[in-house]
């Protein structure tokens, strides 16, 4: 939204008085939020369990985000935001696409097509993984005669953090870059098989 906005229009909206304080309450309500401790705080205050790892192909969580097609990926993204809520440690795995899903298009003749619009990381809601030197993370995998290289991403999401691998770096082979450039679209290409977990088994 912020990218489609022209900077007349945000100049305006800075200079408004009312706005601004909207955005500052906004951004207070949001702090309190993720400072204060959550029902699985009060109720767990002595438990072992320090963080819970949850691994899914596609996480739904808003438009903007656009790395899942329905069903699965609604119901992760809303386990993240529960946990949120509840105050519950997960941490979110997931893939970030490319492309992700594909866009339907109906034309004349009522025929569908599809369209893979390019997820920019840079117009996303998130921000690169960075090491205390403030190197970009990069996960190396090992395979028989190459190695393939993962960039990492996180997205905040209230108090839990979901980060996300994509293969679309530079070091890799044209080929390998494209493992994660569409949801569902690459897993056969390795002989995986269709199902949702093939790249999470892969990865």
């Amino acid at each position: 939204m912020l990218h489609a906005t022209s900077e007349t229009k945000l100049r305006e909206l800075a200079a408004d008085t009312e706005f601004r304080q909207r955005i500052e309450d906004f951004v207070l309500a949001r702090r309190e939020y993720s400072l204060s401790p959550g029902w699985y705080q009060f109720a767990h205050q002595r438990a072992a369990l320090a963080q819970v790892a949850y691994f899914s192909m596609e996480f739904g969580l808003c438009e903007e985000l656009p790395i899942y097609s329905g069903g699965l990926g609604n119901v992760a993204g809303d386990q993240l935001k529960a946990g949120s809520d509840l105050g519950v440690p997960i941490v979110g795995i997931g893939l970030l696409y490319q492309q992700g899903y594909f866009r339907q298009t109906i034309d004349a003749e009522g025929i569908q097509g599809a369209l893979y619009p390019y997820n920019s990381p840079s117009e996303l809601p998130i921000t690169p993984v960075r090491d205390q030197e403030g190197q970009l993370v990069r996960l190396g995998l090992e395979f028989p005669g190459y190695k393939v290289w993962l960039r990492a991403w996180k997205a905040s999401i209230g108090r839990v953090t979901l980060y996300l691998l994509d293969s679309n770096d530079g070091a890799n082979m044209p080929f390998h870059r494209g493992i994660t450039s569409e949801l569902y679209g690459v897993a056969s290409l390795f002989g995986l098989g269709g199902t949702r977990n093939s790249l999470s088994m892969l990865l």
